[in-house]
């Protein structure tokens, strides 16, 4: 009969804490965002998710956030009910907020480098930090590094990613001594080629012109505007909702400090910290978020050139003043 080998196991927590701790992790509908759920519900007509007989009922707090991040995105209008945009989002098997930006880089005339940021962030980044050699890692990662964006360093990584010539091997070689993790770079590019599939079946056409850095993130933004910044003070940016938060240290932003960011996540660890981010400007944000910005007319003044009255236009978003530079009748 095989006997276990005895051994020590050492725990660093209380016995105490142990104890306290649930015998099982909470089912993933109990403790995620319910977007995606919702809008497949939506399309495929199961009703409203508070009256669907889930094995475990989400939160309602949950249902809430998911519905509204969707109309967000204008994937579901003020009824819930899913929207032609949005079933144009429902057919990526990715987040909403990346099938969003798919949709939107369609039209936007970028739809190449999104189709690689998206499947870049579904992911994962592969960027590895060994902390024996972390300055070694940050020297190699820096080959690939974008001053203003972490989005197109992940369109630099990738690009000198496709150069590398040769079998696996090599492959595996050029991540190593690059701190690259080679199975999410495959990861990276299986859904990538999941990608292409898809919209060649749906008849989109990869853009011939490199997309501009406008191009780029305005079609970001259209995904991720709940997680743009306004800086505060030196690394502290007042976000969406009255929520504050700094760069990630592994960001190309970090030492810049420029006025207005966006990130593709905000994530809360020792703290709040926006995880992959760019620098960009508010007219980009208006572009990218006409349906949610407020517009007001201020400093109304007699334009005796025009022979009419006139004001200047306040436009703002989650309480971001973005213009008040405009004249309007």
């Amino acid at each position: 009969v095989y006997k276990r080998p005895e051994g020590t196991c050492i725990r660093l927590y209380p016995e105490e804490k142990f104890n306290e701790w649930p015998q099982y992790t909470d089912p993933e509908i109990l403790r995620t965002n319910l977007a995606s759920v919702i809008l497949q519900m939506a399309v495929l007509r199961l009703g409203r998710i508070n009256k669907f007989e889930f094995l475990d009922n989400p939160d309602s707090r949950f249902i809430r956030d998911g519905l509204r991040l969707l109309w967000q995105l204008q994937a579901v209008d003020e009824a819930g009910r899913v929207t032609p945009l949005g079933l144009k989002i429902s057919r990526y098997p990715l987040d909403p907020r990346l099938g969003k930006i798919l949709v939107e880089s369609v039209e936007g005339g970028c739809l190449g480098e999104m189709q690689i940021i998206a499947a870049g962030l579904s992911a994962g980044d592969p960027r590895e930090r060994p902390w024996d050699k972390t300055e070694k890692a940050d020297e190699k990662h820096l080959l690939f590094a974008d001053p203003d964006s972490d989005f197109v360093t992940l369109l630099n990584l990738w690009r000198d990613w496709l150069a590398v010539e040769g079998n696996q091997r090599k492959r595996r070689a050029w991540c190593k001594s690059h701190y690259l993790s080679f199975r999410r770079m495959q990861e990276w590019q299986d859904i990538h080629g999941q990608l292409q599939r898809l919209d060649r079946e749906m008849g989109h056409v990869i853009n011939e012109r490199a997309a501009t850095p406008p191009q780029l993130h305005i079609a970001i933004l259209s995904g991720f505007i709940d997680n743009i910044g306004e800086r505060k003070t030196d690394q502290v940016y007042d976000g969406a909702r009255n929520r504050e938060f700094r760069i990630f240290p592994g960001s190309v932003l970090i030492k810049k400090n420029p006025r207005w960011v966006v990130a593709a996540e905000i994530v809360q660890t020792s703290q709040v910290f926006a995880r992959c981010a760019a620098k960009i400007s508010p007219s980009w944000i208006e572009a990218a978020a006409g349906h949610l910005t407020r517009r007001k007319c201020i400093d109304d003044f007699w334009s005796a050139e025009r022979g009419c009255a006139m004001g200047v236009e306040e436009v703002s978003l989650f309480g971001f003043i973005l213009s008040r530079k405009r004249r309007v009748h």
